[in-house]
């Protein structure tokens, strides 16, 4: 009986323990709002796109995934980007004596579209994809994820993507280019 008790004690701790941690790493929608601000400010390249392509490759020690984004709109970086194609370079894992270590980063899903909030990053890279824009640039943080007629971007839902958008407004960013439907 006594082992019982300090199994479910034990577990009762280690529950408690856990619920404590998580709750101090989440961030409060304040706290948020200030790192989506403060995102939009810093970010040298901002667009909007769809991912039509990937790969997986390897570079020194490091594993990549290469992202082709098909860019339908720029709301920052404009003369250096432009519409049409871009690389989105992600660290997906590393290679030591031959043994792959994972590195949970930004995920990005073939198909999907985003707010891609982009860095230069990888400019010596000599990759075999081809595209319209010959920086490349790794996701600087989260992405603005869409699905269907609402947005995600960290622990902030759009109902609507015009509510996304009056955000990015508010926020200084406007559309510099846009994709002719």
């Amino acid at each position: 009986m006594n082992t019982k008790k300090n199994i479910i004690t034990i577990a009762i701790n280690i529950f408690c323990y856990a619920l404590c941690y998580a709750q101090q790493i989440q961030p409060t929608p304040k706290q948020w709002l200030g790192v989506e601000q403060k995102m939009i400010k810093s970010c040298a390249y901002i667009f909007e796109g769809k991912v039509i392509q990937q790969k997986n490759f390897q570079w020194r020690d490091r594993l990549l995934q290469c992202n082709v984004i098909q860019i339908t709109k720029i709301y920052k970086g404009t003369p250096e980007i432009n519409l049409g194609t871009i690389k989105i370079i992600q660290w997906n894992g590393e290679l030591t004596n031959g043994t792959v270590s994972d590195y949970y980063g930004i995920a990005l899903n073939k198909g999907q579209s985003y707010i891609i909030f982009g860095t230069p990053d990888y400019s010596n890279v000599l990759d075999s994809l081809v595209t319209d824009n010959k920086i490349n640039l790794t996701a600087q943080d989260e992405p603005i994820a869409f699905v269907g007629v609402t947005a995600q971007w960290g622990i902030t839902h759009y109902k609507t993507l015009d509510e996304l958008y009056a955000f990015l407004k508010d926020n200084g960013l406007t559309v510099q280019q846009e994709q002719k439907k």
